[in-house]
């Protein structure tokens, strides 16, 4: 990805580009179409006297998306660009649909794309004379209220197109970054559009003329890829996409934040269709003429997805995939302006998802300012994007209550349902009368805040909101939106008619009453200081810990806890509620199933039969184990890894859970933390997940289901525990034992546990910078088989009760009938797998084995949930203190709680492929003109490539992990620096600094 208006050296480096081949037969190329009748503008000046309408005295830009495809009963995909899994696949936009200004006199005036803006040479790669076929999404105002931000897709026609519901084809142009100058049009509302400054922020290069229907060229597609050998695959041809961007107040200044797919990266949930990418959140500089400096990553989410930013105090919070485990799982992530990320809303939410947002601020009397965030709940896929507001007060932000829903208690954040009535699941809204006429309730979505005290606009569709289901009046795929504003931050009945002296309904600021456009993402033209009563945006000191031990240059950081013991999370058990029977996986309800397995982590042992919601107690943890999570570097549409994975849906089973591997465990025992507290290295800007293990057994705890990622030379050490997030019971980290001691270096050597002869765990450790975790085909089936096969393999065994439990012919029915027979299963992990039970002698999760619910009826094809007490004996390999026996039990137990991965053969890409990328720093060392650039991998050998303004001047190939020093050769502060870590199997990692960011830091 080429950035626009960088120095001429950058440029002329990056123009000699690969050309690559057209494959037109793989495209759909749609021709011009007849023009929609220009839209009619519903606004208060059209509407005088009329109370539902409100005059607003600023300008507001919006989003106008062609609306009239969608036919009364016609079951047709909608895309608005809003809903998650289509955020990159907006609709095609109708003639003259693109970005517009509602003025205060209340005109309507549009501002992009105009037929001027294609005469600007490289201002937009629309085909000449068919602006109808991009798209707008997104605007975002500046913090002066002066300049609006956008992304627009160039070509949403030219696209790939396999058909099917989870196609969701991706456009060749992509999508790119522009801003508007609304200064002259805020002084003189009569100013023409065309007359106002635009720049096109972020650009790419192409195959051929840019106005024809040609590829973004391979090498313009691949100059960020993490992967660019395996990126490049004739399925992924569609174009970069540069969106979503907002400004961010920094210590080093104002910056830009936006997504981008630039890394081409699959989604490593695989489920939910084409256009489910992987977007990482990208930082950029704001030159002083307002163009983008070299962007770098910002966090590195990189394993599913970061969208839709929205500016916070401090920072912004965005809509992020944080699971693997339900492609639902959204949520609400907050990350400061230095990088520390936090909870927001929206953990216990699925089979739901937060995505949209804003920031709304109130002037309480005696108190001064308050923020509070509204944020938006619906379902994904069927509803488009829309769906209920809710309001959560940023005291509240990141704390959980417990409440039962849907058969089970579930975690939920403290917030208030301001839009009454509304749905957020899977249906569409109902109908009320209001009078004499019948009206859908509705539903909303792309909260925007309007001035301090707590006013908004809103995007309103009142129709039944739903794709797929038909509404009472059989009707379905109906989203006719408008723009609505809220006065204040009271709940609210949307389908209500404004009433000016209650304040009671939804006012209405601008519609098409012709029926033929989606109004969508309104944008007060505000600045900071009228929407939040602060000059600017606040923000943090840099991220950089002067105290840590990671030098600079060093891409690690340090990571801990006061106590890992200290956490939220109970056994599902307990969340089934007072009085229900005790979890009884497999044979759950599947309302339960939803709630308890897909919705949070529940703990997998019971300590106590007597008190089934008792805390973890310190006692029956032993370890902390940090995992590397794996890239799915292959973003192949029709992406079938050489391996499955674990998973109850079993129509997208192969895949579906990322890969793993053991950057090391910290046992406080080994390591003289008394208290739990700990404290280690990890490598930075890499994705990583933690998991505690058990006392006895040395199997997971608990699977938490998200990913974090820490920045170089950062320490983060302020959880108050592990997963806590009820109020008041943190516990701070200075004072603990881990406080005073050097961390374990897990970036030097790896520890991990295995079992001694007894099936004890033991702590072990190696020099490689990884362990992998075992494989179904090499690592477990050839001793499943000898252990098991007696009573199991039906060509030889004659044990009937065996054989109706479980019986197979080969590896592959052994794995896949245990898999659905859920004997192993990751969600409850070895300690609650029947399988492991049967390996180990004894039932591992604590439970009463006698309870009527757990016991099977293998004839009628029960499972149940049962430790049979023959395997205390047959194979009893837990019993002879043999340790290659017992070896094997931990590899199994390993294998199931990291979602029992078989390699099918098919491939190259197995289980085995290397989908880790390496990670790579530089920075000043403290002497004068010195830098230190450092680097890792999983696999232990990086090449290194140095670039400065673009040329090559240092490359050292198969480097074994560590550093080295250059010097900055009289650079000034506007030159930049590239260093490329990559390793053996093509993995990389960029990283982009210039010589002003390098002083600062």
């Amino acid at each position: 990805m080429l950035l626009h208006a960088l120095s001429r050296r950058f440029v002329l480096v990056t123009v000699a580009l690969c050309a690559f081949a057209l494959n037109v037969h793989a495209a759909q190329v749609l021709t011009p179409v007849a023009r929609t009748p220009v839209p009619i503008w519903d606004t208060a000046r059209s509407h005088p006297n009329d109370p539902r309408y409100v005059s607003l005295p600023y300008i507001c830009v919006f989003v106008a998306n062609r609306g009239d495809a969608q036919r009364p009963g016609e079951r047709r995909p909608v895309h608005l660009g809003l809903d998650v899994i289509a955020a990159n696949n907006p609709f095609d936009m109708g003639p003259d649909g693109g970005l517009y200004a509602l003025l205060p006199d209340g005109r309507v005036k549009k501002l992009f794309p105009l037929p001027q803006h294609e005469a600007v040479p490289g201002l937009i790669d629309t085909p000449l004379g068919q602006l109808w076929r991009g798209a707008v999404v997104e605007p975002n105002i500046s913090e002066d209220g002066r300049r609006v931000y956008f992304g627009w897709f160039h070509d949403q026609t030219w696209k790939r197109n396999n058909g099917g519901w989870l196609n969701q084809e991706l456009s060749y142009k992509g999508c790119d970054l522009y801003s508007i100058d609304l200064t002259a049009l805020i002084a003189d509302p009569d100013v023409k559009p065309k007359n106002l400054p635009i720049k096109r922020l972020t650009t790419k290069q192409y195959d051929g003329f840019h106005k024809d229907n040609v590829r973004q060229s391979l090498a313009s597609r691949m100059e960020y890829a993490v992967n660019p050998t395996l990126a490049n695959t004739a399925a992924e041809q569609w174009g970069t996409v540069n969106m979503h961007l907002i400004e961010m107040r920094t210590h080093d200044g104002l910056k830009a934040v936006f997504v981008s797919d630039r890394a081409r990266l699959g989604n490593s949930n695989a489920r939910a269709g084409v256009a489910n990418h992987n977007f990482n959140l990208y930082i950029a500089d704001i030159l002083p003429g307002g163009d983008l400096g070299p962007a770098h990553q910002f966090q590195y989410y990189t394993t599913t997805s970061a969208l839709s930013p929205v500016p916070l105090r401090d920072g912004f919070t965005f809509s992020y995939q944080s699971s693997t485990e339900n492609f639902r799982r959204w949520d609400l992530q907050a990350v400061t302006s230095a990088g520390v990320w936090s909870p927001l809303l929206g953990h216990g939410a699925a089979t739901e998802l937060y995505h949209f947002g804003t920031l709304v601020t109130e002037d309480v009397p005696g108190q001064g300012l308050h923020d509070k965030f509204i944020g938006v709940r619906y379902y994904n896929l069927n509803n488009a994007g829309m769906g209920v507001l809710h309001l959560l007060d940023m005291d509240d932000a990141g704390v959980n209550e417990y409440a039962y829903s849907n058969e089970a208690i579930t975690p939920h954040q403290l917030t208030l349902k301001l839009s009454l009535g509304v749905n957020s699941s899977d249906f569409p809204t109902p109908s009320v009368m209001v009078g004499n006429e019948r009206r859908y309730i509705g539903k909303l979505t792309t909260p925007r805040a309007g001035r301090l005290g707590g006013e908004y606009l809103a995007t309103y569709t009142p129709t039944s909101a739903n794709r797929w289901i038909s509404d009472d009046r059989g009707k379905y795929g109906m989203f006719d939106a408008r723009i609505v504003y809220r006065p204040n931050l009271e709940p609210f009945e949307p389908f209500r008619d404004y009433d000016p002296a209650t304040e009671a309904g939804l006012a209405r600021v601008v519609d098409d009453s012709a029926g033929h456009y989606h109004l969508m993402w309104p944008t007060p033209v505000l600045s900071w200081e009228e929407r939040h009563g602060t000059p600017r945006q606040s923000f943090s000191p840099s991220i950089i810990d002067p105290a840590s031990q990671v030098q600079p240059g060093q891409p690690f950081a340090q990571v801990g806890t006061s106590a890992i013991w200290n956490t939220d999370v109970r056994p599902y058990d307990c969340w089934l509620g007072t009085g229900s029977l005790p979890y009884s996986q497999p044979n759950l309800s599947n309302n339960q199933e939803i709630t308890l397995d897909q919705n949070h982590d529940g703990l997998r042992y019971v300590q106590d039969q007597n008190d089934l919601c008792k805390y973890l107690m310190p006692s029956t943890v032993l370890a902390i184990q940090v995992n590397l999570t794996s890239n799915r570097t292959d973003p192949n549409s029709t992406f079938a890894p050489a391996y499955e994975t674990d998973s109850t849906a079993l129509t997208f089973e192969r895949g579906q859970k990322e890969a793993t591997k053991i950057l090391g465990v910290y046992m406080p025992s080994v390591e003289n933390t008394s208290d739990q507290s700990f404290i280690a290295q990890i490598p930075a800007d890499v994705p990583f997940d933690f998991h505690l293990l058990d006392s006895r057994y040395g199997m997971k705890l608990v699977d938490v289901r998200s990913w974090h990622g820490l920045q170089p030379r950062e320490t983060r050490t302020n959880c108050g525990g592990c997963h806590q997030h009820e109020a008041g019971t943190g516990i701070p980290f200075a004072g603990t034992n881990a406080s005073t001691m050097a961390p374990l270096d897990m970036t030097a050597l790896t520890k991990f546990l295995a079992y001694d002869q007894d099936c004890h765990p033991t702590l072990q450790s190696t020099p490689d910078p990884t362990v992998a975790i075992p494989e179904w085909r090499a690592d477990i089936w050839p001793e499943f088989d000898v252990y098991c096969g007696t009573c199991h393999n039906s060509a030889g065994s004659t044990d009937v009760a065996a054989l109706q439990a479980l019986s197979y012919t080969d590896e592959f029915t052994a794995y896949d009938r245990m898999r659905r027979r859920r004997f192993a299963d990751t969600v409850l992990g070895a300690l609650g797998s029947p399988a492991f039970w049967a390996a180990y002698g004894e039932r591992t999760d604590g439970r009463d084995n006698s309870l009527p619910q757990y016991q099977p009826n293998y004839a009628a094809g029960e499972w149940g949930f049962r430790f049979s007490p023959i395997h205390a004996t047959s194979p009893g390999l837990c019993a002879q203190s043999n340790p290659i026996w017992a070896d094997w039990v931990h590899r199994f137990g390993l294998w199931i709680d990291n979602h029992m991965p078989r390699d099918t053969g098919l491939s190259s890409m197995g289980y085995a492929a290397d989908r880790f990328h390496p990670t790579v720093d530089f920075a000043y060392t403290g002497v004068p003109g010195q830098i230190r650039v450092g680097y890792w991998d999983d696999e232990g050998i990086v090449s290194v490539e140095v670039a400065v303004n673009g040329v090559v001047t240092e490359t050292r190939a198969s480097q074994p992990n560590g550093d080295f020093l250059m010097t900055d050769a009289g650079l000034t502060g506007s030159d930049w620096i590239r260093v490329t870590a990559t390793d053996a199997s093509g993995n990389r990692q960029i990283k982009e600094k210039s010589i002003r960011q390098l002083m600062n830091e």
